[in-house]
């Protein structure tokens, strides 16, 4: 079964847009008087940023009405056959891109990043070093699979390039991630699945605040989360191509299993987003 393999064939090419993008985050306490209302941010949501978008013509700033980016309108689910496709594309009120490390830090992110986990596996996975995973467990779990080495972050795509780990695995792919947008994938399998038997998969879009590489430690906030399963329409006893399936979507973070949330926080997940994330004044200004 594998729960990671990278599709080659996903056209991820974007051209720039002509219009520049900034985007700035200050903190309430040090709004100061170049703001044209002074109203403070409403408190940020796992799926919802308060946005202002700002036109400057002939030296003179004005303010559009408070717009709303909502994380689950920029991420497209795709189900085809074996495959899922999750894509985030951020766009501001206008419908021009934003790049993603220019939203990341004006949410005090150093980047965005994919975390899954199996919520359900009825015959179970072992880890690299062949201790049988106990669900909920992280897909990939640290060190990989057996037959599939990862490295040690909780992310479900690489961000080292680690021994036995392959590039089509990693982060900095081209066909995982650019400017605009980023990608989570999978085809996954398991022949073992029996009618009426599913694998079933927690996937998040995720907020990086902290990655510490020497200790394999990160912190991270959920954004946006969907569940999908795995399916055999055709038990076998080789290996047959599954069907994908969308469980949930737009799922707060509060609603999932004690058990999920405890692995979750253990490998990083940061408690405080689930109630609500630091005030800020998030601008983007349109030059």
């Amino acid at each position: 079964m594998s729960f990671k393999k990278l599709a080659m064939g996903i056209t991820t090419g974007i051209a720039p847009i002509a219009t520049s993008i900034s985007i700035e985050a200050t903190p309430i306490k040090s709004i100061t008087t170049n703001l044209v209302d002074k109203k403070e941010c409403s408190a940020l949501t796992p799926t919802k940023v308060e946005a202002r978008i700002i036109r400057r013509e002939n030296n003179k700033t004005t303010y559009d009405p408070v717009t709303t980016f909502k994380f689950q309108e920029a991420i497209k689910l795709e189900f085809i056959g074996q495959r899922v496709i999750a894509k985030f594309a951020p766009q501001n009120s206008l419908g021009e891109k934003i790049k993603l490390d220019e939203l990341a830090s004006a949410l005090g992110y150093e980047h965005f990043n994919w975390v899954n986990y199996v919520k359900q596996d009825p015959h179970g996975m072992r880890d690299r070093s062949g201790k049988l995973l106990s669900i909920p467990y992280n897909d990939p779990p640290k060190g990989g699979y057996l037959y599939e080495a990862a490295d040690e972050l909780p992310f479900y795509w690489d961000m080292v390039e680690c021994e036995g780990c392959r590039f089509r695995h990693n982060y900095q792919h081209p066909k995982v991630s650019n400017d605009f947008h980023l990608v989570f994938e999978d085809v996954p399998s398991d022949y073992r699945l029996k009618s009426g038997e599913s694998i079933e998969f927690v996937t998040h879009l995720v907020g990086v605040k902290s990655l510490n590489f020497q200790t394999n430690k990160a912190e991270w906030d959920v954004l946006y989360t969907f569940r999908w399963k795995l399916t055999n329409p055709v038990p076998s006893t080789v290996p047959s191509k599954g069907i994908v399936s969308l469980v949930d979507k737009d799922i707060q973070t509060a609603s999932l299993s004690p058990l999920l949330l405890a692995q979750m926080q253990a490998d990083g997940k940061l408690t405080t987003q689930a109630i609500a994330m630091a005030e800020c004044q998030l601008s983007m200004t349109v030059n």
